[in-house]
């Protein structure tokens, strides 16, 4: 049983193929069965129980949009930078890829053509909403076997100049992100394969 504030992705979602964990909707409930062994899991993503007692509210008081996870069972979820100006199509210096689970994330390398906004290069993570084909020689993160020398699973594999930026910018915390989930995948993409704890 999980309470208080879970991560979506939890390591025990994907040890136990909870599968469709972070999609459920409140006060459903999903079996899960595996082949001939005799163990099923029954998942529950409760509703915010509605208490019939006085309410400890004081608790829950201060003006901090994170306590929903606990009073709401919204999932944990942590605040993330995000860019401080529009990003044009001509500032993107480089484009990679991030495969972690079922979700495609592109990193895009800013280097702003605006002279106001001039700054170091960074990254910023978006999710990948059309499909696309990645080619053999585009970065791509991925823990899925693959022949091309582009293709790794670590921050650490650096078989080209521009992995071994990625890897800087990572280093340096140059990252910016589309949406607090987004940030939230990249986190534990990082803790998850490259055990690394940077945001």
């Amino acid at each position: 049983m999980c309470a208080n504030t879970v991560n979506r992705y939890c390591p025990y979602f994907k040890e136990m193929g909870l599968k469709d964990v972070d999609t459920m909707p409140q006060g459903q409930v999903y079996v899960y069965t595996y082949g001939n062994a005799d163990l099923t899991v029954a998942v529950e993503y409760c509703d915010p129980v509605k208490a019939t007692e006085k309410v400890a509210s004081k608790y829950f008081a201060f003006d901090n949009p994170q306590l929903e996870m606990i009073t709401t069972g919204a999932w944990e979820l942590q605040f993330y930078p995000r860019p401080t100006y529009k990003i044009f199509p001509e500032d993107i210096k480089y484009k990679f890829y991030i495969h972690f689970g079922e979700t495609m994330l592109c990193g895009e390398i800013i280097n702003p053509v605006d002279k106001a906004h001039r700054t170091d290069l960074f990254i910023f993570i978006h999710p990948q909403t059309k499909d696309i084909e990645i080619d053999d020689l585009t970065p791509l993160y991925t823990d899925e076997f693959t022949t091309s020398i582009c293709h790794v699973r670590f921050l650490k594999d650096q078989p080209t100049e521009l992995h071994r930026l990625i890897a800087q910018l990572f280093a340096k915390k140059s990252v910016c992100f589309s949406d607090n989930e987004t940030g939230e995948i990249v986190r534990n993409w990082l803790i998850e394969v490259n055990n690394l704890k940077l945001f």
